[in-house]
């Protein structure tokens, strides 16, 4: 399978998005299909046997829309420059309907206002009205080259309901202008020339509102990209040149001076500097780098003047892989949302219907047929599937950029939802409730062997391991200038120990538990091995005796205890689990208050421990940073992964808390929580409008009040209402977050 984001353009309100969504999803060889409305992107994964990225550019062409490949420099497709142009271009088309649309609302309103109209010929006004009306569609005409090619296609949007609604209007004005020129009585009081004016003066305030709106929602992420610097300077045959950093490759000599960014990772080679890293890995205090040091691409150089060489282009940096999480999540789609958008696909055909069916109940009840007609605007003009398409994906994006902004990437939108309903977490303990920094506290040594014989074997044995305690324990035996030799025989055992055959002797390394199952007699050491506590011992055996026991220590992470505390005042249950022995996972559950311990887990148990808790109906989240988490990472409904954790279990994680602090998991939660409370807000408000609002167009209310919505302002209502639903997601922007204990 391949995938591509693609840009769209022209999509007008959720039943666009679903339109694209359905035609592409029906052809053959399409795998996934996510297309957001808020982001005016799509997401596809596909099988290049049977389409190509061609052909999918050429199917949503084929719709009326305009697709669009994103440059390959970033995975973040918008520029601030395309979106300060289409909020241009919304703002001169606003500005030019609302200033020819004056004249008419004053000739039309003016004396019902009790204003001054000048005397003017009936006949003359109303050429006056058609003329100006006219200009104003004209200005307008994208509303109506939209709304047509949806209808033809027989999936028609909000702009088709604006255009048979203005339309309507329209061509009625022209038939009673027509009548009353060749009719004596005077009809022009009828003219609804105002009407059709002034609702596409409000649709195009309504669109440039929300289009502003939208591009706000977008700083956060775009704060991501605007971090890697434009340009940059390489050195080549000992000149400085200036190039673009999208055309730095891999082994090229860059040149940082102080107080600039640096455009891409790499390792220095040259000088000596501080670098601000907070903006990519959280860490506030200035981190000192020398020759050798890797640096990172979007960070800053403070204080000195370095080189360093290139190991990664551009779309491979750290930055760069932040981005690309984060802009992938964007383009998937929480559950809540797909209730939205099944409703959204069936919206714009229900309201032709309801429109239809109320124009002819009005006529049938002998209302005169301006009443009927006025209904029929109302209903469509006041109709708004953009607030229920746009309700979730804005909230969603800004609940991203709280998430970027304190260095936590959320690499799906259903993470953000299933986040909040998570009622338990289970812990890895090695790297996650401890440090992760386990180190060798002391050798006992058993019978005649001596250390440097010893340390020579677990060398040779556990650099074929990738245990904690193994690298821990070959880091120890290098510093000791212990001598590596050749290893017959491997026979690794996962969380338990490793063997294998040194110069004729059988070399065990592993829990005590591992030698008793391997057939070494450990009888005689068991009071030894008890004095360790809760201390990790590795026991070393040659040949099926005892030769030394080494002991480890990995100390508990200082945010662990408060981390726990909190997560457990919300209700939520609390576990660990560990491959380490019961003894030492309890003396680490006693310091960090968990009750609930599974010790003793083997690496491939770990997810079917995961798996029975699940089976419980619980909602579990797995908290880990090792590769034996990652199948755990996978089985929970939540993997939270650390950010300073293996490749592996990054890439498994649903969260990823780059900063390496526990704290972060709470904070994740608040912000899962913060914004599905906007997304519950958002559809509460779209529902609600639209339940609301298409009753009262129809004239549900009209024997009780006597009076029937002007299609002007049905046509003001429902411009703010998508606005009014984005603008209540942009106001997640100031909140400030007591995460740590929130509500």
């Amino acid at each position: 399978m391949q995938s591509t984001t693609l840009r769209i353009s022209g999509m007008t309100c959720a039943s666009c998005a679903a339109g694209v969504e359905k035609f592409i999803a029906s052809k053959k060889g399409i795998n996934t299909v996510a297309v957001n409305l808020a982001t005016e992107t799509g997401f596809f994964e596909f099988d290049p046997v049977f389409l190509s990225e061609n052909d999918i550019i050429l199917s949503i062409n084929s719709l009326g829309y305009k697709a669009l490949k994103t440059n390959g420099l970033s995975a973040y497709p918008f520029s601030n420059q395309s979106h300060s142009d289409d909020v241009k271009k919304l703002f001169i088309r606003f500005i030019a309907s609302l200033i020819l649309a004056l004249p008419v609302l004053y000739l039309a309103m003016g004396p019902m206002a009790g204003l001054y109209v000048p005397r003017i010929n009936t006949v003359f006004n109303a050429i006056f009205q058609f003329a100006v009306t006219t200009a104003i569609m004209a200005v307008n005409w994208n509303i109506y080259a939209s709304g047509i090619k949806k209808l033809l296609m027989r999936n028609p949007n909000m702009d088709s309901l604006v255009e048979i609604g203005t339309l309507a209007a329209y061509f009625y004005s022209v038939a009673i202008s027509l009548h009353s020129l060749t009719d004596s009585g005077n009809h022009m009081n009828h003219l609804y020339f105002e009407s059709a004016a002034f609702i596409l003066v409000f649709i195009s305030l309504g669109k440039y509102l929300e289009s502003l709106a939208k591009k706000k929602t977008h700083d956060a992420v775009r704060k991501l990209v605007d971090l890697q610097p434009k340009k940059a300077f390489i050195e080549k045959d000992g000149v400085e040149i200036e190039i673009d950093t999208f055309s730095i490759k891999p082994g090229d000599i860059v040149v940082v001076r102080p107080g600039t960014t640096i455009p891409i990772d790499g390792e220095t080679v040259f000088g000596s500097s501080y670098v601000d890293e907070k903006a990519i890995t959280g860490e506030s205090v200035p981190i000192e780098k020398n020759v050798g040091d890797k640096v990172i691409g979007g960070t800053v150089n403070l204080n000195g003047f370095i080189k360093f060489t290139a190991t990664k282009s551009s779309s491979e940096t750290v930055l760069a892989q932040i981005i690309k999480t984060v802009y992938q999540a964007l383009n998937t789609k929480a559950p809540v949302q797909l209730l939205a958008d099944r409703i959204s696909f069936y919206f714009v055909p229900a309201v032709l219907i309801i429109a239809v069916v109320s124009f002819a109940v009005w006529m049938i009840l002998g209302k005169p047929f301006v009443f009927a007609l006025t209904s029929f605007v109302s209903i469509l003009i006041i109709a708004c599937p953009c607030s229920l398409g746009l309700a979730t994906p804005t909230a969603v994006m800004m609940g991203m950029g709280l998430a970027a902004k304190r260095n936590i990437l959320i690499k799906k939108s259903e993470a953000l939802e299933e986040a909040f309903k998570v009622e338990e977490i289970v812990f890895d303990k090695t790297g996650t409730l401890t440090e992760g920094r386990i180190t060798l506290s002391d050798i006992t040594l058993l019978g005649d062997f001596n250390e440097k014989e010893i340390l020579s074997y677990a060398l040779s044995l556990e650099t074929k391991s990738e245990h904690p305690v193994a690298k821990a324990l070959a880091v120890y035996a290098v510093e000791k200038n212990a001598e590596f030799k050749e290893v017959e025989k491997i026979v690794i055992s996962p969380g338990k120990g490793i063997g294998g055959v040194i110069g004729g002797s059988d070399i065990l390394i592993g829990t005590p538990k591992f030698h008793e199952l391997s057939g070494t007699d450990v009888t005689g050491i068991k009071e030894t091995l008890d004095s360790a506590g809760n201390a990790t011992v590795v026991l070393l055996s040659v040949s099926g005796k005892p030769a030394s026991i080494f002991t480890f220590s990995d100390p508990v992470r200082e945010e662990a205890a408060e981390v726990v505390k909190i997560i457990k005042t919300r209700g939520i249950k609390v576990s660990m689990i560990t491959g380490d022995s019961f003894r030492v996972a309890s003396s680490i559950a006693e310091k960090t208050g968990i009750e609930n311990v599974l010790a003793e887990v083997l690496p491939n148990e770990k997810s079917k421990k995961i798996e029975e808790i699940k089976r419980s109906g619980k909602k579990i989240a797995m908290v880990g940073d090792g590769i034996n988490d990652a199948p755990a990472l996978a089985t929970a409904d939540i993997g939270i992964a650390l950010g300073g954790g293996t490749d592996i279990a990054i890439e498994t994680g649903d969260i990823i808390l780059v900063k390496d602090d526990l704290r972060d998991v709470i904070t994740a939660l608040d912000i899962s929580r913060f914004t599905m409370k906007k997304i519950k807000q958002n559809l509460f408000w779209a529902f609600f409008y639209n339940l609301l609002g298409i009753p009262l167009a129809a004239g549900a209310f009209y024997w009780l009040t006597g009076w029937l919505l002007n299609p002007v302002f049905a046509a003001l209502a429902m411009s703010f209402s998508s606005v009014s639903v984005v603008m209540n997601s942009l106001s997640m922007k100031f909140y400030k977050g007591r995460f740590y204990n929130a509500p």
